[in-house]
This record gives structure tokens, sequence and C-alpha cells, in this order.
């Protein structure tokens, strides 16, 4: 991913396979003249050169918080979220970024800050932000977003907060850059997702989608039922839940939020709502939702069910605090820490006998260890 470049180089991120569906690799500067890339900084989301091209602004993550730096290595702002597309101002040295405060969540909104890190939230809340830039003649900040769904649209907005659309368009645009002369680089397309899969009975594979963004949770032990969520056009909010029998019944919407586990039984689903944060029990069949108490829970991640049903195993963090992983008991109180802040996963994985969640080993690259549910030591996970 080609990020920018002055002085004869480019800054670039080299992807690491297996990565999360944002950009997440190693900056690196390339000659313009040609040669190898010379490694800079691992775990970086978005970075971008001061205007004399001898400073950059970087974004990156580091244990278990994505830190902004300009230049490198003097911080002005950190999350345990992620800090998107830092762009450095051509005449005032502010350095504009997008914020998503849940790291799973594709949601945020416009900030900025100075050289003194002064952080200002210029916009509001979008479910679905990415791309963004400074006007040529720096009096704006110019970004993408959506009002709903993933259909991207191009606006601006002056330093104080005042909005305007610039830009609607078929599809879905995605700003990349402005140049000096005030020209725009938008990328476009309509995005849609699919599920697809062999399911008992069948010969081959074939589509189970329903609208333009179905995205798949979890499928039944027998392969009989699968727990899905809409994140198109097509849903009614930010995201809707729904379970469809694999026989090729249609969808039952169960209501709103994103899907996350379905209990052993088939009875019941975890779904994960982002604004405000909360885990709520919802019923496949008749019944009542049951939202889990928080605690001093901020923000979730995800979550899974243990596999006798009677437990939930939360990937969350308290406000401001990283992300861990923590279990609640179904039939009351909040939750519990299981490991230490900064060990946790974006997919919660817990073993059959309901004992053990996997997660990464602190300060050890590559290495995963099971972490017991009732406290105590990680075993390390070997040849994994």
């Amino acid at each position: 991913q080609v990020l920018a470049a002055a002085h004869g180089q480019m800054a670039v991120i080299l992807p690491r396979p297996n990565e999360s569906q944002r950009s997440r690799g190693m900056l690196a500067l390339v000659p313009l003249s040609g040669g190898p890339p010379r490694e800079v900084l691992d775990g970086v989301f978005g970075a971008d050169w001061a205007s004399d091209g001898s400073r950059m602004a970087v974004s990156y993550q580091v244990g278990g918080r994505c830190r902004l730096e300009f230049p490198i290595g003097k911080l002005l702002f950190d999350t345990v979220g992620i800090v998107e597309a830092p762009r450095v101002s051509r005449s005032s040295g502010r350095v504009a970024f997008i914020h998503h405060p849940n790291a799973v969540d594709s949601g945020g909104l416009v900030c900025a800050v100075d050289e003194l890190g002064e952080v200002r939230e210029i916009s509001r809340r979008f479910p679905d932000i990415g791309g963004l830039a400074w006007s040529a003649d720096g009096r704006e900040i110019w970004f993408t977003a959506a009002e709903k769904g993933t259909r991207r649209s191009l606006y601006a907005l002056t330093p104080d907060g005042k909005e305007r659309v610039v830009q609607r368009a078929p599809g879905s645009v995605t700003l990349e850059d402005i140049s000096e002369d005030g020209r725009v680089l938008l990328s476009q397309g309509q995005p849609r997702w699919e599920i697809r899969g062999l399911f008992p009975g069948d010969e081959a594979e074939r589509d189970a989608s329903w609208l333009d963004g179905s995205l798949a949770a979890e499928l039944s032990e027998d392969g009989s039922l699968l727990l899905f969520f809409e994140q198109g056009e097509g849903a009614r909010s930010f995201a809707d839940t729904y379970v469809r029998r694999t026989d090729g019944s249609p969808p039952v919407r169960l209501g709103e939020g994103y899907a996350s586990a379905l209990s052993p039984d088939k009875q019941r689903v975890l779904v994960n709502y982002v604004s405000p944060p909360r885990v709520v029990v919802l019923p496949t069949g008749a019944g009542e939702p049951r939202e889990m108490p928080k605690g001093s829970v901020g923000d979730y991640q995800g979550s899974a069910w243990t596999a006798d049903g009677k437990r939930l195993v939360l990937s969350a963090n308290e406000p401001g605090r990283p992300s861990r992983f923590w279990v609640q008991d179904l039939a009351g109180g909040p939750p519990r820490p299981v490991t230490p802040e900064g060990v946790f996963s974006w997919f919660v994985t817990v073993s059959r006998d309901s004992k053990y969640v996997a997660a990464p080993f602190p300060g050890k690259s590559g290495v995963y260890g099971l972490y017991p549910l009732e406290g105590g030591d990680p075993t390390p996970v070997t040849g994994l």
C-alpha cells in the first residue's frame, strides 16, 4: 500500500499475511529511483509526510493501544481504538485523522491535533468512515463516510466543525488524496459481501447470502442453522441480525446489532451493539431479549458462549484501557477479567471443555496460550 511520496522516496506499508481487514504492517521507505525498501516501523495503520518532507506523522499499534506520533517518536494521541489516515496540514502543522473508538468497528469521527497535543473532535460520529485529506488551501478537512450502511459520500469540514456535502455518487467512494492544485483522487466501487458454503446434503458450494452486506457469524454444530448479520444498504439500522436454516428457508430477522455467537442449543444468540455499547441475548424463537450487565466494561469487540451454554467469554475494554478477555455468568453478575490488559484477540476462541480461552502470549510474537477462565497462568500452545 503506497501512502505518500516526498524527497525522492515513497512511504509504503508492507502487508502481513492473515492480517485484519484494516491495513496494518511494516512501514518502509522505497527510493523512487529503485531499490529495496528500508523498514522503519511495524504495526502501522497510516502515515503522512510533512510539507517539508523531513518529518512524518504515523499511527501504529503497540501494547494494545494505537499511537499517533508526529514526528515519529513524539506522541500526540493514543487510543484503545484505531487511528486511521493521519494527514499533516501543509500550512499549520496540525494532524487530522479518523478515530475509530472501537477497534473492530468501521464507525468513527474526524479529529485534529496540534503539535502541542491538543486534540479536538471535529465531526459527528458516522457508522462507516474512511479516507481523509486536507483541502488544497488548508481551510477544510475532506473525508468520506456513510450515514447508513457502507455507501460513502464525500464531505468537507471546517476546523470549527461546519460540515457540507461535496459529492454523492452511485456506489461508494473513498477519498485517497488531494493534490496541491486541488485535484481530488477518489476510489469508487460497490461493496458487497456474500456468504457461501457447503451445507448438509449439498453436493456443491452455494450462496446463502440475503441482501447486499451478508456477513457470517457462526454455523451450528450440525450445520443446520446459520447466524449472520447484514451491514449494507439493505440493513434497517447500522446492522441487523438474522438466522437462516440451511435447507433453503428464508432468513428470520431477530433484531438490530452485530450477530456474534450462536448458543450450543441454537435457542439464543449473542448480539453486540456499538452505540451504546452492550451485549444482548436474543432468542431465536419465542422469548424476550436480555441485556447483560456491563459492570466496568466500556466497549465490546467480540463475544462467545462456553460449550456448556452457562457462561459468556467477552473481548472488551474498560473506558480508556486496553482490551482483555472477560468471563460472565449467564445467570447474572458483571463480567470478570480473565487475561491481563492488552491480552486479547478479535476472535473469541473457547475450548470445548469450557475451561479456557485462547489469546496471544504477551511479548511473544506468534505464540498463543490457553488462559483458564477461573484464573491462573496460561499454558502455551505449541505448533500453532
